[in-house]
Parts: C-alpha cells; sequence; structure tokens
C-alpha cells in the first residue's frame, strides 16, 4: 500500500499546523509550505518531534515565481 501524501499551505502555524500535525497523525506523508523560511524550519522540527513524516519548501502564493519554483 502506497503513503498518502498531503500537501498543506501555510501550515507553519494556527490552523494549517494544526491540520498538517492531524494527517500526519492519520498516516499522510507532509509536505508543508509557508512563506518564511524560519517559521517552516520551526514548523518541520516540531512535527518531526512529534513523530510526524514532513517536508517542507517556501512558498508565497502571490508571487509567481516561487510558484513556479515550487
Amino acid at each position: 500500500m502506497t503513503t498518502p501524501v498531503a500537501v498543506i499551505t501555510g501550515a507553519t502555524r494556527g490552523i494549517g499546523f494544526e491540520v498538517a500535525c492531524r494527517l500526519g497523525a492519520d498516516g499522510h506523508q507532509l509536505f508543508i509550505t509557508g512563506t518564511r523560511q524560519e517559521g517552516l524550519f520551526e514548523a518541520v522540527q516540531k512535527m518531526e518531534k512529534l513523530g510526524l513524516n514532513a517536508a517542507g519548501h517556501p512558498l508565497d502564493q502571490g508571487d509567481a515565481d516561487s510558484i513556479e519554483e515550487f
């Protein structure tokens, strides 16, 4: 069976972070985004401490170049 993957934008804090953690607890591989590199790094670290499988990538949805890079 293949592990489900969840891509969550704005997952460095608040509701996005909580949704990501819930999906991770349900067995999803997490791929999270955020606009601030530092916040993204901290969120991934917190998720990993919870035993979740998380990776992150910076993304500013208001910036065409950022979207293209993502």
